[in-house]
């Protein structure tokens, strides 16, 4: 192949062989894409062209504000679907009941 590093010995040429008639098909349905492409392209006059890429770029700029807005507003308001998860490290993930006073003081800290 025209890549090879000259410094290592081939191992497995089938297997570079078959790399090789990969490469060369992709490149064939490339540029014959890339010419269908360019043929219908020509057709159409400049004015048409330019109209057509302002109507692209305006449609990606509305999408990416969308979607920048709907994350922005939803993702600091959102909350868990489960009320029994977590909400910090230590605490359980069951639901708190409030039989009586909280205590203000953990087990580390009750004294004898």
């Amino acid at each position: 192949m025209l890549y090879r590093n000259n410094t290592k010995k081939a191992d497995n040429k089938a297997a570079d062989q078959v790399a090789e008639r990969l490469a060369k098909i992709i490149i064939r349905w490339q540029q014959t894409i890339a010419t269908k492409l360019n043929r219908q392209i020509n057709q159409v006059s400049k004015r048409a062209q330019k109209r057509v890429f302002w109507i692209i770029c305006l449609a990606w700029v509305v999408v990416i504000a969308i979607s920048t807005l709907s994350n922005w507003h939803g993702s600091a308001l959102s909350k868990s679907p489960n009320p029994y998860a977590p909400v910090h490290i230590g605490q359980s993930s069951e639901p708190h009941l409030r039989l009586g006073k909280d205590k203000t003081t953990d087990s580390l800290t009750i004294k004898k």
